[in-house]
């Protein structure tokens, strides 16, 4: 049995446009690859709760990698001219 995108979104802890945005800028949701139907909903897999409690647990490749952009970034008004 698969979940919905408002059933996957309410255990998540957000709401589901959030869930959503983030299936269409990178495919996914914090790795987990929903199917899509014909008529453009989205199902979750069973286990996807469980994947992301680890995923928000243990952070993975993509986690880290955004993690080290945010550090090595310069705030903004900081730049000093030359």
């Amino acid at each position: 049995m698969s979940f919905s995108t408002k059933t996957f979104a309410e255990h998540a802890g957000v709401e589901q446009q959030t869930v959503r945005g983030r299936v269409c800028q990178t495919g996914s949701y914090f790795g987990i690859v929903p199917s899509k139907l014909i008529n453009g909903r989205l199902l979750w897999p069973d286990d996807a709760l469980v994947r992301l409690t680890l995923a928000t647990s243990e952070p993975g490749r993509e986690q880290q990698a955004a993690r080290k952009a945010r550090k090595e970034k310069t705030p903004v008004g900081n730049n000093k001219a030359a």
